[in-house]
This record gives C-alpha cells, structure tokens and sequence, in this order.
C-alpha cells in the first residue's frame, strides 16, 4: 500500500484535451523518511517521519535521530511520526520517498480534517427549514418539538445544536491527475475536506483491502440482495406436472352447441 502526508495548498482547474474542466485539489507532498521496521502478527510495520522540525519532545527525538543524521537535517524530530502496514513494500531505515509513488489515474482514499465551524443551529447543521417570518410567528429558527411528553425525556441522536465540522472524513475514488518532482505538488481530481494548510492523508486504494473500502452499499443491502433472486427465481420455475395437468383440462373442456360452426 502507498502512503503519503500532504499538505492542502488550494484548488484550482485543469482542462482536458477534449475541452472538459475538472476542479482540482492542489497538495503539497511531505517527503517520508522511514524511521524504522517491525514485524508484528505477520505484518510489516513501517514507521514514517513526516516534517522535520526542532521543537520534538525526547521520545519523538530519540525515534528520529539516526535518520536525521543520515540526511544531514536540522531538526531534532519529526512533526508528524506514523506507523503503517505497506505490505510487501521492501522498505528499510533511512528511505525516503515522495508523491512520485503515485501513477497517473491511480485511485486514492483521501482522509483529512474538515472546516470547523463552531456551535451552529440545526438550520446551518442539520439543513432544517426556518419557521414563517410574518403573521405574529416568533419560531423562526428554533428545532420545534424535541420529544413527546409521554417518555419525558429527549431520546439519543436527536437532531440539535451542537457543533459542527472538525471531524475527520475519508473521501475514497479521487484520481491522481499530475505529479509535479519539482515543487512536490500532486494534483487530484475532486474537492477535499479541510482549510487550506491542512494535513492531509492520501493513501492508494490499489492494494488496499476490500473491507477498508467504504462503498454506498449497507450490509443490510448486500445480505437481502441473494434473497430476492432466489425469490424470483423460484417463482420463475414452472411445475412440470401442474402445467400438465391445465392441459388435459384444457382438452377434456366440452364444446358448448352454440360455438360450432
């Protein structure tokens, strides 16, 4: 799997030879130096050092020396310090790498912090409709009724006040568009959650486990999905026998006198 932390720098437009334009998410790609290697259950885990920097606490620091040594940076640490199962990737302490793992029309799972927005009102969360403004009405942004009196209580996951935005959201499809070595800027098909300056997670979704892949489908969905074929294919089937014998009714139905001809 290939995995790589960015930051989000704007959006801009990229138009396509057949003339179509297609919003675009620019990313600033932050090299990742591979602090060390473990195996644990089977699985290969690789830690990754993302933005160096000297104000690293003596763990972080004590994790990251010898690879900043190697690279010859001024820092004590990285700012961002991960671990992740690559899988069969032959990685080793002192690696680095870049947004060059990525291939043009690659997909991507995409996780990122949204917009923050503080405490809002169920219109701006929640996409509820205001009261009427005239006439002596005075509920014009208010919920309405929260519960009924016979429980006394308000039950869990109402829909209320609260605050909204800044919560993680994973984006899975978005397409690799251009690479560019030069400034480490990725260029990605689609909009991204987050302000710009952002950390950004971009994983590929081509060795990515089926199970880690979010799709629209419920598991409600996919276990009736079977059941309903089997329905109609049961009701699809004739019986040899029943058809048979409407048949021979069919055949032994007398001839009323006034139908001959």
């Amino acid at each position: 799997m290939k995995v790589v932390l960015g930051k989000k720098s704007g959006m801009t437009q990229v138009i396509r030879e057949d003339g179509s334009v297609l919003a675009t998410t620019i990313l600033k790609v932050l090299p990742a130096y591979v602090c060390g290697v473990r195996e644990e259950d089977g699985k290969r885990m690789v830690k990754l050092g993302f933005a160096p920097f000297k104000k690293a606490n003596k763990p972080a620091a004590g994790q990251a020396t010898k690879v900043l040594r190697q690279h010859k940076l001024e820092a004590n640490g990285f700012r961002h310090l991960k671990e992740f199962d690559l899988g069969g990737v032959e990685l080793k302490a002192g690696d680095t790498f870049g947004g060059e793992i990525f291939e043009k029309g690659e997909k991507l799972q995409i996780t990122s912090k949204s917009k923050g927005r503080g405490f809002a009102g169920v219109i701006k969360r929640h996409n509820f409709h205001r009261g009427p403004e005239t006439h002596g009405h005075d509920h014009h942004r208010a919920p309405g009724s929260i519960g009924a009196m016979g429980i006394a209580r308000v039950l869990p996951g109402k829909k209320m006040p609260g605050r909204y935005g800044g919560t993680n959201v994973t984006t899975s499809g978005l397409e690799v568009l251009e690479y560019d070595a030069e400034q480490g800027l990725l260029l990605i098909k689609g909009a991204i959650s987050g302000p710009n300056g952002s950390t950004i997670l971009v994983k590929s979704l081509k060795d990515m486990p089926a199970q880690s892949v979010s799709h629209n489908q419920t598991d409600e969905e996919s276990e009736a999905a079977p059941v309903v074929e089997e329905v109609q294919a049961e009701t699809s089937v004739e019986d040899p026998e029943q058809s048979r014998g409407t048949e021979e009714i069919r055949e032994e139905a007398p001839v009323e006198e006034g139908d001959k001809s």
